[in-house]
This record gives structure tokens, C-alpha cells and sequence, in this order.
């Protein structure tokens, strides 16, 4: 009676593993092109001249919306920042550095 438990579970062990994986290996279709598709990148010259600056670029900037990755280069006195091009503009993220305190113009748009 004891080995007739036994085999029956472990035939019911290996029955719910081999469903497990059945269903484990479905793959699923993601699509990273779409997520890529709709960032766009745009440079920014800028007057900036600190540390101070870069800091309070990268903190505020980071709210404004789709805003993905802030770069600020105090040495070439540029700003670069990748965005969901479905929630914001490179001209409304110039607007919102201008609201910052810091003239600047658009050089490149990716």
C-alpha cells in the first residue's frame, strides 16, 4: 500500500511539473522596438558654469515629463536628455530649462 502512495504521487509530482513547464515556456512576445521607438534625444547648448548647475539641472529636469536620462557636461556646456517623445517636445523641455534660469538652444534633435 505504501509504494502504491508513492508512485502515485510521484507520477502526480512529475504530472504538475510538466504542466508547470508547459506553461513557463510560452514565450512572450515583447516588442523593445516599440519601447525605443517613441525616445527621442536632444542636445541642448546651455550657459552652465557649476557642479551647482549640473545638480540643479539633473534634479529638476527629472520631473518634467517622459524625461528617461539626464547628461550634463559642465566642460562642453551641453545638456542631453532622452525623453518619451509621446509626453513631452524639445521645445517644451527648452521652456522648462529657461524656467530653470539657464539660456540655452537646441543643437540636436535624434
Amino acid at each position: 500500500m505504501k509504494k502504491i502512495l508513492i508512485l502515485i504521487a510521484t507520477v502526480m509530482c512529475i504530472s504538475i511539473s510538466a504542466g508547470a513547464s508547459t506553461i513557463t515556456n510560452t514565450p512572450i512576445s515583447v516588442n523593445d522596438d516599440d519601447k525605443q521607438s517613441d525616445l527621442s534625444t536632444v542636445i541642448f547648448s546651455a550657459h552652465i558654469h557649476c557642479d551647482g548647475c549640473k545638480k540643479k539641472i539633473e534634479k529638476n529636469m527629472a520631473f518634467e515629463k517622459g524625461v528617461k536620462e539626464i547628461k550634463v557636461d559642465i566642460d562642453s556646456k551641453t545638456i542631453t536628455i532622452t525623453f518619451k517623445n509621446t509626453r513631452n517636445t524639445p521645445e517644451k523641455l527648452s521652456a522648462a530649462l529657461t524656467k530653470l534660469g539657464y539660456e540655452n538652444k537646441i543643437m540636436i534633435i535624434k
